[in-house]
């Protein structure tokens, strides 16, 4: 799992903002981002991608998982 570098990056929040409208956005330290969406039915198009390989974006594979503070907020 995971990217590498700024360009792999952006490439993942490109590949996240084509599922619906991205809030708040943080690319953090590592291999990992924070995305917030506007709607929970994005965020749920978001978390159905995990394990996903994103030829585009260097052919590596992506995890998502919902923050802990969305897993108390439903």
């Amino acid at each position: 799992f995971g990217f590498s570098g700024n360009q792999s990056a952006n490439a993942v929040l490109s590949y996240f903002k084509k599922l619906g409208t991205v809030e708040q956005y943080e690319i953090c330290q590592g291999n990992w981002m924070h995305v917030k969406y506007a709607t929970r039915w994005a965020a749920q198009k978001a978390l159905a991608k995990n394990g996903t390989i994103l030829p585009e974006a260097g052919s590596f594979m992506i995890g998502v998982v919902p923050t802990q503070k969305a897993i108390t907020q439903v």
